[in-house]
Protein backbone atom coordinates (compact mmCIF):
# COMPACT_ATOMS: atom_id res chain seq x y z
CA UNK A 1 0.00 0.00 0.00
CA UNK A 2 1.28 3.58 -0.76
CA UNK A 3 2.84 5.21 2.00
CA UNK A 4 0.61 8.18 2.18
CA UNK A 5 -2.06 5.73 1.87
CA UNK A 6 -0.98 4.20 5.06
CA UNK A 7 -0.54 7.28 6.86
CA UNK A 8 -4.38 8.37 5.92
CA UNK A 9 -5.73 4.97 7.93
CA UNK A 10 -3.37 5.60 10.51
CA UNK A 11 -5.32 9.18 11.49
CA UNK A 12 -1.74 11.57 10.59
CA UNK A 13 -3.84 14.85 9.99
CA UNK A 14 -0.72 15.86 7.65
CA UNK A 15 -1.50 13.12 5.45
CA UNK A 16 -4.89 14.67 4.38
CA UNK A 17 -3.28 17.98 3.03
CA UNK A 18 -0.66 16.01 1.06
CA UNK A 19 -3.53 14.05 -0.51
CA UNK A 20 -5.14 17.23 -1.58
CA UNK A 21 -1.74 18.71 -3.08
CA UNK A 22 -0.80 14.91 -4.78
CA UNK A 23 -4.36 14.77 -6.58
CA UNK A 24 -6.10 18.23 -6.63
CA UNK A 25 -5.31 19.01 -10.05
CA UNK A 26 -6.50 15.43 -11.86
CA UNK A 27 -9.49 15.58 -9.34
CA UNK A 28 -10.71 18.87 -10.92
CA UNK A 29 -9.75 17.36 -14.70
CA UNK A 30 -12.22 14.74 -13.57
CA UNK A 31 -15.12 16.73 -12.24
CA UNK A 32 -14.54 19.44 -15.22
CA UNK A 33 -15.03 16.49 -17.87
CA UNK A 34 -17.97 15.44 -15.57
CA UNK A 35 -19.54 19.33 -15.04
CA UNK A 36 -18.51 21.31 -17.25
CA UNK A 37 -18.90 24.01 -14.55
CA UNK A 38 -15.63 25.46 -12.99
CA UNK A 39 -17.56 26.66 -9.84
CA UNK A 40 -19.81 23.75 -9.66
CA UNK A 41 -16.31 21.65 -10.22
CA UNK A 42 -14.69 23.47 -7.46
CA UNK A 43 -17.75 22.84 -5.01
CA UNK A 44 -17.77 19.22 -5.66
CA UNK A 45 -14.29 18.42 -5.22
CA UNK A 46 -14.44 20.86 -1.68
CA UNK A 47 -17.12 17.92 -1.18
CA UNK A 48 -14.98 15.45 -2.02
CA UNK A 49 -12.40 16.48 -0.16
CA UNK A 50 -14.28 16.56 3.00
CA UNK A 51 -15.53 13.66 2.18
CA UNK A 52 -12.28 11.54 1.66
CA UNK A 53 -10.99 12.97 4.66
CA UNK A 54 -13.60 11.99 7.41
CA UNK A 55 -13.49 8.10 5.45
CA UNK A 56 -9.28 8.32 5.35
CA UNK A 57 -9.14 5.67 8.00
CA UNK A 58 -11.70 3.37 5.99
CA UNK A 59 -9.60 3.50 2.81
CA UNK A 60 -8.31 -0.26 2.46
CA UNK A 61 -6.43 -0.38 -0.66
CA UNK A 62 -8.14 -2.13 -2.80
CA UNK A 63 -8.43 0.28 -5.84
CA UNK A 64 -5.39 3.12 -6.33
CA UNK A 65 -5.67 5.92 -3.98
CA UNK A 66 -6.85 8.16 -6.63
CA UNK A 67 -9.58 5.49 -7.93
CA UNK A 68 -10.81 5.62 -4.49
CA UNK A 69 -10.98 9.43 -5.14
CA UNK A 70 -12.75 9.46 -7.62
CA UNK A 71 -15.28 7.37 -6.87
CA UNK A 72 -15.72 9.74 -4.20
CA UNK A 73 -16.02 12.39 -6.89
CA UNK A 74 -18.68 10.66 -8.63
CA UNK A 75 -20.57 9.96 -5.44
CA UNK A 76 -20.96 13.47 -4.06
CA UNK A 77 -22.03 14.47 -8.11
CA UNK A 78 -24.65 11.74 -8.06
CA UNK A 79 -25.81 13.14 -4.37
CA UNK A 80 -25.56 17.14 -5.92
CA UNK A 81 -27.67 15.33 -8.48
CA UNK A 82 -29.99 14.06 -6.48
CA UNK A 83 -30.57 17.38 -4.70
CA UNK A 84 -31.18 19.29 -7.95
CA UNK A 85 -33.53 16.49 -9.28
CA UNK A 86 -35.70 16.33 -6.70
CA UNK A 87 -35.97 20.24 -7.01
CA UNK A 88 -36.17 20.51 -10.12
CA UNK A 89 -38.96 17.69 -9.91
CA UNK A 90 -40.88 20.10 -8.03
CA UNK A 91 -41.15 22.56 -10.67
CA UNK A 92 -42.73 20.44 -13.20
CA UNK A 93 -39.27 20.63 -15.80
CA UNK A 94 -39.62 18.13 -18.42
CA UNK A 95 -37.48 15.06 -19.95
CA UNK A 96 -34.96 15.38 -22.67
CA UNK A 97 -33.17 12.63 -25.09
CA UNK A 98 -30.21 11.58 -23.78
CA UNK A 99 -26.90 13.12 -24.79
CA UNK A 100 -25.65 11.24 -27.96
CA UNK A 101 -22.16 8.63 -27.06
CA UNK A 102 -20.08 6.45 -28.91
CA UNK A 103 -19.60 3.38 -27.61
CA UNK A 104 -16.82 1.49 -29.22
CA UNK A 105 -13.98 0.37 -26.81
CA UNK A 106 -11.63 2.92 -27.55
CA UNK A 107 -13.44 6.27 -28.94
CA UNK A 108 -14.85 9.57 -27.66
CA UNK A 109 -17.72 9.06 -25.33
CA UNK A 110 -20.54 10.93 -23.97
CA UNK A 111 -20.23 14.87 -24.69
CA UNK A 112 -21.84 16.81 -21.53
CA UNK A 113 -22.11 20.23 -22.04
CA UNK A 114 -24.61 22.29 -20.32
CA UNK A 115 -26.82 24.08 -22.86
CA UNK A 116 -27.40 28.21 -22.59
CA UNK A 117 -30.87 28.64 -21.96
CA UNK A 118 -32.30 28.37 -18.14
CA UNK A 119 -35.02 26.07 -19.09
CA UNK A 120 -32.55 23.57 -21.28
CA UNK A 121 -29.75 23.65 -18.29
CA UNK A 122 -32.52 22.31 -15.43
CA UNK A 123 -33.58 19.62 -18.08
CA UNK A 124 -29.70 19.17 -18.68
CA UNK A 125 -28.99 18.96 -15.10
CA UNK A 126 -32.04 15.77 -14.55
CA UNK A 127 -30.34 13.89 -17.22
CA UNK A 128 -26.64 14.36 -16.28
CA UNK A 129 -28.24 13.36 -12.71
CA UNK A 130 -29.63 10.04 -14.07
CA UNK A 131 -26.50 9.30 -15.76
CA UNK A 132 -24.77 10.30 -12.65
CA UNK A 133 -26.78 8.25 -10.59
CA UNK A 134 -26.56 5.04 -13.07
CA UNK A 135 -23.01 5.09 -13.21
CA UNK A 136 -22.78 5.40 -9.22
CA UNK A 137 -24.63 2.08 -9.49
CA UNK A 138 -22.25 0.25 -11.17
CA UNK A 139 -20.73 -2.55 -9.60
CA UNK A 140 -17.11 -1.26 -8.29
CA UNK A 141 -15.58 -3.40 -10.85
CA UNK A 142 -17.07 -1.79 -13.84
CA UNK A 143 -17.47 1.57 -12.90
CA UNK A 144 -13.74 2.15 -12.02
CA UNK A 145 -13.09 0.96 -15.65
CA UNK A 146 -15.72 3.67 -16.55
CA UNK A 147 -14.20 6.44 -14.31
CA UNK A 148 -10.71 5.86 -15.74
CA UNK A 149 -11.49 5.79 -19.42
CA UNK A 150 -14.72 7.94 -19.82
CA UNK A 151 -14.38 10.43 -17.09
CA UNK A 152 -10.76 10.85 -16.90
CA UNK A 153 -9.91 9.91 -20.64
CA UNK A 154 -7.06 7.42 -19.83
CA UNK A 155 -6.29 5.40 -22.34
CA UNK A 156 -7.17 1.45 -22.12
CA UNK A 157 -3.43 0.46 -21.92
CA UNK A 158 -3.34 3.44 -19.40
CA UNK A 159 -6.35 1.47 -17.39
CA UNK A 160 -5.45 -1.85 -17.52
CA UNK A 161 -2.14 -0.78 -15.77
CA UNK A 162 -3.71 1.47 -13.01
CA UNK A 163 -6.37 -1.33 -11.99
CA UNK A 164 -3.78 -4.33 -12.89
CA UNK A 165 -5.87 -5.90 -14.93
CA UNK A 166 -5.64 -6.83 -19.07
CA UNK A 167 -6.28 -4.49 -21.72
CA UNK A 168 -9.08 -6.91 -23.23
CA UNK A 169 -10.42 -7.25 -19.68
CA UNK A 170 -10.44 -3.33 -19.71
CA UNK A 171 -12.58 -3.11 -22.66
CA UNK A 172 -14.85 -5.70 -21.71
CA UNK A 173 -15.80 -3.91 -18.62
CA UNK A 174 -16.02 -0.88 -20.40
CA UNK A 175 -18.44 -2.26 -22.93
CA UNK A 176 -20.38 -3.57 -20.15
CA UNK A 177 -20.60 -0.80 -17.80
CA UNK A 178 -21.52 1.54 -20.94
CA UNK A 179 -24.40 -0.80 -22.08
CA UNK A 180 -25.47 -0.80 -18.08
CA UNK A 181 -25.48 3.10 -17.87
CA UNK A 182 -27.32 3.16 -21.89
CA UNK A 183 -30.29 0.28 -20.65
CA UNK A 184 -30.47 2.64 -17.38
CA UNK A 185 -30.77 5.53 -19.05
CA UNK A 186 -32.92 3.98 -21.73
CA UNK A 187 -35.75 5.47 -20.46
CA UNK A 188 -35.33 9.02 -21.27
CA UNK A 189 -34.62 8.63 -24.85
CA UNK A 190 -38.59 7.56 -24.86
CA UNK A 191 -39.70 10.40 -23.56
CA UNK A 192 -40.62 13.72 -25.50
CA UNK A 193 -38.15 16.37 -25.93
CA UNK A 194 -39.73 19.68 -24.48
CA UNK A 195 -41.47 21.30 -26.65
Amino acid sequence: MDPLAERLRAGDPDACREMIDRHAARMLRTLMRLRGDPFEAEDLLQETWIAACRAARDYRGDASLQTWLERIAVNAAAMADRRRLAVSRGSGAAPVRLPSSSVDADGPTWELRAPDDSESAVIWRETLAELSAAVTALPRRLRDVLVLRDLQGASTREAALELGISEDAVKQRLHRARAHVRQALEHLADEPSPA
